[in-house]
């Protein structure tokens, strides 16, 4: 017991309070041991008695150091739930660039680039972004559908641990898109990106990308190529700003959910309107009642199979 006490002691004395690598947690999160990407409220108090318990007076005595460790173990649980009571949702992915790398029928494939909120410049002062969801504008539903959630994981490939500084880029897979079959029908498609943390999502970041290969468009007609133009523009217009007459029914929204799974299925519903949440309860005789974020849970659990 001593000798795990005197490494916890060792380790909480040695973290500096100023990060020395920037992709290293704030000092908080280190002193408990927690990714600040899905710690909660109650994992940092979990965390707190677990390393109190190996450190208290009554287990360690007098042992060098333990005093200025509970110290710096109690400041730690203090900041990390500040940090986590003022968490509101972060801003917009910045630069987001699309653009086609294959453009074999069948195979086409569009790379999406994008870098973190402006204000993780500053990371102590601006909200944590824990994952990015990705969507593109579906022709056949008239709005954009979710098809990915990166969330900071271990990767097979590398052999290591991807943190979220590292999740900046993914690849549309026309292959692994067959649901979606009229989005390469297209001429060109719209991509969003979002940042997600547990307080909500950022607005999207949106970017309108080609679908034909640059070489067989030099060979259209000049003046066919100029008349395409303007069309282009209002359709990219209407994806990010959809009219209000293409408000999902109850069996697109039901649809769309069966895409979702788990902590994606709860970021899809949190982009949802409280309304369709409510109305989809309803049918189901369960309460639509109570904020938002309980309309969530609830429509999660039902659809997760908890009724």
């Amino acid at each position: 017991k001593i000798s795990k006490a005197e490494v916890e002691i060792s380790r909480i004395l040695s973290l500096p309070r100023e990060a020395i690598d920037p992709q290293s947690p704030p000092w908080p999160f280190a002193v408990l041991q927690l990714n600040p990407w899905d710690a909660t409220l109650a994992a940092a108090q979990h965390a707190y008695r677990g390393l109190m318990l190996q450190l208290h007076p009554d287990r360690v005595g007098q042992l060098a150091g333990a005093a200025e460790a509970i110290e710096r173990l109690r400041q730690a649980k203090a900041d990390c739930e500040r940090a986590l009571a003022r968490e509101v949702p972060p801003s917009t992915p910045s630069y987001l660039a699309a653009h086609l790398i294959c453009s074999d029928p069948g195979k086409r494939r569009v790379r999406l680039d994008w870098a973190a909120p402006e204000e993780l410049a500053d990371p102590q002062q601006a909200p944590p972004v824990r994952s990015y969801v990705v969507a593109v504008f579906d022709p056949d539903y008239g709005k954009a559908l979710t098809v990915a959630v990166l969330e900071p994981d271990y990767n097979e490939d590398l052999h290591r641990f991807v943190p979220i500084e590292e999740l900046r880029s993914f690849v549309l897979a026309e292959e692994e898109l067959q649901k979606m079959p009229g989005l390469f029908r297209q001429p060109s498609a719209t991509v969003q990106v979002a940042a997600v943390n547990r307080s909500g999502q950022s607005p999207w970041a949106t970017a309108n990308v080609s679908l034909v290969n640059p070489a067989l468009a030099s060979q259209v007609d000049p003046s066919a190529r100029k008349g395409e133009s303007r069309p282009t523009k209002r359709r990219t217009v209407h994806a990010l700003r959809p009219p209000p007459e293409s408000k999902p029914t109850a069996t697109e929204f039901e649809a769309q959910m069966r895409m979702h799974k788990g902590k994606g299925l709860r970021i899809w519903l949190a982009g949802q309107k409280r309304e369709l949440l409510a109305v989809w309860l309803r049918a189901r005789s369960w309460p639509s009642c109570g904020s938002r974020n309980e309309l969530i849970e609830r429509v999660a659990f039902v659809a997760e199979g908890g009724a």
